[in-house]
């Protein structure tokens, strides 16, 4: 029930996000231009015919790719917290709809010796817990994300230009997406004062998102998203069993083993547009 209704509430937002945007998309396609009236001069009656003046678009994305490298960080950041690299393939079958390939790669740094490690990093709060209280939240909430991979689809309702004092500094996007994918999950608890990363698979994940693209020109463009992963997570006790010890064992046993994990994140980086031969004109 904690499921449906957690995909539930979120599906509402969007739906709302979606309303929202569309009403202001429409009312800026609506907007006139400019107008200019001329006089027929082969009509006997003198009728005025108003032609209508449409700005045309500076660019266009149907047929084409584009590229997205970007740094990802997750923002609510209770127990654990992840940052990584995250990779975007797109490729805009219409003006406005766009099918999506994305990975991210989540990384955390280590001492000198041994550099990066996959997953995340427990919060200065988990932390303080152990030490303070000696105390630790439930494993199912302590689990890390390594990676993840979804394929998605985006809306682009609005493409407008951005000017200052009659100045055009650019054009941009506002986009809606969603998919589905999985994740990789580890679980990483303290063995002899020395944690170790235990795997405990994948993970089915839904992503809701929003963001904007700045294009300074034709093919590069500066892209922020902010995205909700929605992962339903099972803490495997029997792959853990024989790595930690019997106390451990007995605790980690009484504990909850589900959860629905929101996984918020940022991401920003830059986007560039590649052409095909097949670029609609």
């Amino acid at each position: 029930m904690k499921t449906i209704k957690s995909l539930h509430n979120h599906f509402h937002i969007v739906v709302l996000i979606g309303l929202i945007i569309s009403s202001w998309s429409m009312s800026l396609m609506g907007q006139e231009v400019g107008a200019e009236e001329k006089l027929d001069e082969n009509a006997s009656s003198g009728d005025i015919e108003t032609v209508f003046a449409v700005q045309a678009k500076s660019r266009l994305h149907g047929g084409t790719f584009e590229f997205s490298p970007m740094y990802t960080a997750s923002l609510n950041n209770r127990f654990t917290g992840h940052h990584g690299l995250s990779l975007n393939l797109l490729y805009h079958i219409k003006e406005n709809i766009a099918l999506e390939l994305g990975g991210n790669v989540y990384m955390t740094a280590q001492d000198s010796n041994t550099g990066f490690r996959l997953g995340g990093h427990e919060t200065s709060a988990t932390e303080q817990l152990r030490s303070d209280e000696q105390l630790s939240p439930e494993a199912v909430k302590l689990m890390m994300h390594e990676w993840s991979a979804a394929a998605n689809v985006a809306w682009t309702p609005i493409s407008a230009k951005f000017s200052f004092h009659g100045v055009s500094l650019g054009t941009f996007d506002l986009f809606v997406t969603t998919g589905v994918g999985l994740t990789s999950t580890q679980f990483r608890p303290s063995i002899n004062d020395a944690f170790i990363e235990l795997p405990q698979g994948l993970a089915l994940q839904m992503n809701l998102g929003a963001g904007i693209r700045f294009y300074f020109n034709d093919w590069v463009a500066l892209r922020f998203e902010v995205r909700d992963y929605i992962s339903p997570l099972s803490f495997r006790y029997d792959v853990i069993q024989a790595s930690i010890s019997s106390t451990q064992a007995a605790r980690l046993e009484r504990q909850s083993t589900f959860e629905v994990r929101n996984f918020l994140s940022a991401q920003i980086g830059l986007s560039f547009v590649i052409p095909t031969p097949w670029r609609s004109k």
